[in-house]
């Protein structure tokens, strides 16, 4: 079973890797996003249910102690697959061209029309990413991009499910865009 995991690991890394310029909610991205987050969840949940089945059994004190282990596991993982479930229901029909030689940003969503992206048209852009760079939820990031007036453009929000977004913010900051950075526990928004 680790061998296949493993296995899975590398291709959705080879696949994942490619420059492409094209990018939508691909198995190989989803995969490389979850990996971490579900060996997690393998790892901690037989635990956590070791202890469930066993509290009758259990002394108090040593209860409290596998509770908080149990907990602390499952906190590892937790946050991470709640934000894969919300960035793959927002995510699920968003296709995105980038190329940046080619000065190329466009998105298509199936809620609104097609939109190009051009630096000169962005007003601002707010980048979050999660405080710390160690925890399984670390690569999940958002961009939000707000568009001048004259543009008739709403508020676009991109997250890390698609693509990255450091090349996008790096990009948008080469056109002259002030990309506000924000660090937060999860980048849920």
């Amino acid at each position: 079973m680790l061998a296949l995991l493993v296995g899975a690991r590398l291709w959705a890394v080879v696949a994942g890797g490619r420059r492409r310029g094209l990018y939508y909610l691909s198995g190989a991205r989803q995969v490389r996003l979850l990996f971490w987050p579900l060996a997690g969840l393998v790892a901690s949940l037989p635990f956590a249910l070791g202890v469930a089945r066993r509290v009758p059994d259990l002394p108090a004190p040593a209860l409290a102690g596998a509770g908080v282990l149990a907990v602390a596991l499952l906190s590892l993982s937790v946050p991470a697959l709640v934000l894969h479930a919300r960035y793959r229901r927002h995510d699920a029909a968003t296709v995105v061209l980038f190329d940046p030689r080619n000065d190329e940003l466009e998105i298509r969503r199936p809620d609104r029309p097609f939109v190009r992206v051009r630096p000169a048209e962005v007003r601002a852009a707010g980048y979050t990413q999660p405080r710390t760079s160690q925890a399984f939820w670390a690569a999940y990031e958002t961009l939000k991009l707000d568009f001048a007036p004259a543009t008739g453009q709403a508020p676009l929000l991109l997250t890390s499910a698609v693509l990255d977004l450091s090349p996008v913010v790096a990009w948008l900051r080469a056109g002259g865009v002030a990309v506000a950075e924000r660090r937060r526990w999860l980048a849920w928004k």
